[in-house]
């Protein structure tokens, strides 16, 4: 690893939400498995802990991350330019279930690597969107879910992340569990990975 990846990892370390801190590396890693050019989706900015390894990861071997939420997040777009990877990151603000996003993925076909959703939280949110956005992941791609702990009691959905991804899986043969994380009890547990096998 070369000291401009090192220290913008270590950055995106320090300056990442509680509770995600000790993913920056292993997203960057996961990333960095992939074939390039990197073609990435993240489902829920925030403040932009997860997508700074993604763009990292882009800059070193060439790629792009588009990611979606409903509004935009100054701490996020100042992230991403401090560290010169804004040119790796496009923006969409919009609702990742819209219309408008289904138009967005249709125009990209079944060509993105990593798909990372981290956003309501919800059970029956969760369920649609491993549904809408797995069909457009390559073969041998990951899908990326936070808080997937089994000990995460969400208030609306309980446990509903884990609870769609577990259902998915025994519906899809075509998917593997590829990592599974619990560190801890609260809001910010756990990270799931799954992998689309490859034909």
């Amino acid at each position: 690893m070369d000291n401009r990846t090192f220290d913008d990892l270590k950055h995106a370390y320090n300056t990442a939400g509680e509770g995600e801190k000790e993913y920056v590396i292993m997203i960057f890693e996961l990333c960095k498995s992939m074939s390039p050019p990197l073609k990435m989706i993240e489902l829920g900015t925030g403040v932009g802990s997860t997508l700074m390894p993604m763009a990292i990861a882009c800059r070193n071997v060439g790629g792009k991350v588009y990611t979606f939420d409903k509004s935009s997040n100054v701490e996020a777009t100042d992230k991403v330019t401090y560290l010169g990877i804004d040119g790796y990151v496009e923006f969409k603000i919009m609702d990742d279930m819209s219309d408008e996003a289904l138009h967005f993925l249709q125009q990209h076909e079944q060509t993105f690597n990593i798909i990372l959703i981290d956003t309501s939280h919800n059970y029956h949110d969760t369920v649609k969107e491993i549904e809408r956005y797995s069909q457009f992941l390559v073969d041998g791609g990951y899908m990326i879910f936070h808080d997937t702990s089994p000990l995460v009691n969400l208030p609306h959905g309980e446990y509903g992340i884990r609870n769609a991804i577990v259902e998915f899986l025994q519906k899809n043969s075509s998917f593997i569990w590829a990592l599974d994380i619990h560190n801890g009890i609260g809001r910010n547990a756990g990270l799931g990975v799954i992998r689309k096998v490859e034909k």
